[in-house]
């Protein structure tokens, strides 16, 4: 299942009971472990999306990355984050080398592919 599909399905957001910490703080303290590791889950997969297409990114470059798409789509949603992340893959895959498999695409059929998500 790819990140567009989990996104989707809802899958980044924890299925289990929020309580606050001052009510149940068990149950709000499972909540936030899961909300927690759906979050890592999220990165890992926006990092292998990303370097899918940009190719390998140090943990600073990717940390730059999500840094920055984080802070302009989360409020919206992973959507969004998603959006911007897009964005910046467009942008930057016409700075760095491509992967092999996309190094006989023109950076127009790389922007095409990546705007239709078929990278």
């Amino acid at each position: 299942m790819d990140i567009e599909e989990k996104i989707r399905m809802d899958y980044y957001r924890s299925k289990l009971p929020y309580a606050s910490k001052k009510a149940n703080p068990e149950v709000n303290e499972a909540y936030h472990k899961e909300s927690n590791r759906l979050h890592n889950e999220f990165m890992n997969d926006l990092r292998e999306y990303a370097q899918g297409v940009l190719g390998p990114l140090s943990d600073d470059q990717f940390g730059a990355f999500f840094s920055y798409v984080w802070s302009e789509g989360h409020s919206s949603g992973y959507y969004d984050v998603l959006n911007h992340a897009h964005d910046i893959i467009d942008l930057l895959g016409h700075f760095v080398k491509k992967p092999a498999y996309n190094s006989h695409l023109t950076s127009e059929e790389l922007a095409r592919k990546i705007a239709l998500r078929q990278v």
